[in-house]
């Protein structure tokens, strides 16, 4: 009817689909994340530390600093398209080592003295053992959006999308290794490789791809068809 609302697809790229080029068992083999106008993460040298990307954006990315306009006609030509152009931007860090306290070096001999009389252990600039610290830069990617119809939603999936994303896997692989010190990842020896579209590639071999997985199926078909008369021809002449 008349005034009632119109839902219409837009691409929108503040939602970007991440995934993982890493072995880590957090994300290996792992579905895309969505998360929802996350931030870029940018590491720094720290000694002792490991660090393992374990989310990113795909090939075709682009940062924006902050504030910034958000509208619905960020793409709209070909122009905007080649704005993207920055890869694998971390969204989601993990840190293995041994870590140093935020107050090292700032304490003063006097109060380092009382903490320990008043603790009984002494003041430790770096962690006496190994530590991991996952850094995710989008809280999102961890909640659950609700509608009016369905309530709340499954952790990663949006409203009008019938698909729910890895979000919900991702969260509980990283508390699964944060506090795990089994072999509980071990058992993932299968390999599976999502491989990003090439949207340029796509667009010029378009036309061939489609001659190929329509027209030479129909070709086989018509030949095996000919043979097929041609001999049951030839048997019932005999």
């Amino acid at each position: 009817p008349d005034g009632s609302p119109r839902m219409q697809r837009h691409p929108w790229p503040y939602y970007p689909f991440l995934s993982s080029r890493s072995d880590n068992p957090i994300a290996k083999n792992l579905d895309r994340v969505l998360p929802i106008f996350p931030s870029s993460i940018d590491t720094v040298q720290a000694p002792g530390i490991k660090k393992t990307v374990l989310l990113a954006t795909d090939t075709n990315s682009r940062k924006l600093s902050t504030p910034a306009m958000v509208q619905l006609e960020t793409v709209k030509s070909e122009e905007d398209l080649m704005m993207f152009n920055r890869s694998h931007v971390p969204v989601a860090v993990l840190l293995e080592g041994q870590f140093s306290s935020l107050f090292a070096n700032r304490l003063t001999t006097a109060l380092q003295d009382s903490l320990t009389a008043a603790t009984g252990k002494p003041f430790l600039p770096k962690a006496s053992r190994e530590g991991k610290q996952v850094v995710v830069s989008d809280a999102d990617i961890v909640t659950n959006a609700i509608t009016q119809s369905q309530g709340p939603l499954p952790m990663g999936m949006i409203p009008f999308e019938d698909y729910r994303f890895a979000n919900k896997e991702f969260f509980l692989n990283a508390v699964d290794y944060l506090v795990s010190n089994s072999g509980i990842f071990e058992s993932r020896n299968k390999d599976f490789t999502l491989r990003l579209l090439d949207k340029g590639k796509l667009e010029t071999t378009k036309q061939t791809w489609q001659i190929i997985n329509i027209v030479v199926p129909l070709v086989i078909i018509a030949i095996f068809g000919v043979i097929f008369l041609y001999l049951r021809k030839r048997a019932y002449s005999h």
